[in-house]
């Protein structure tokens, strides 16, 4: 599972022809640093301009944390970027996005790690 997060979240580049990128990389791995998807849902979902699919799915966080396989992290961590996501402009929006998502792949990577 390891393997799968190292090659799924890379850390993300900022994009040179897009003003404050790299910035938004940033801010959006410091808004999810630490924290569970469910965590990262709760402090933004007030602020978030989600369709009402989207909305639909990001309640299903709890659901996807619960599951033990690789893919209900991944896809509760994908939900919780998501949120974040939706409270920022579009042009930087994707950046956010990836920002966060890292950080909250660095939570399951830690979980996972050897000690």
């Amino acid at each position: 599972m390891l393997q799968q997060i190292y090659r799924q979240f890379p850390k993300p580049k900022p994009n040179p022809a897009v003003k404050r990128s790299a910035k938004a990389i940033k801010a959006g791995e410091r808004a999810c640093r630490g924290k569970t998807p469910l965590q990262v849902r709760e402090e933004f979902i007030g602020g978030s301009d989600l369709l009402d699919a989207q909305a639909e799915l990001v309640a299903q966080i709890p659901k996807y944390e619960k599951t033990a396989a690789s893919n209900g992290a991944f896809v509760s961590g994908q939900l919780g970027a998501l949120v974040y996501e939706g409270t920022l402009p579009d042009k930087l929006a994707r950046y956010g996005y990836q920002g966060c998502v890292y950080s909250l792949a660095r939570v399951i990577e830690r979980k996972l790690a050897p000690r």
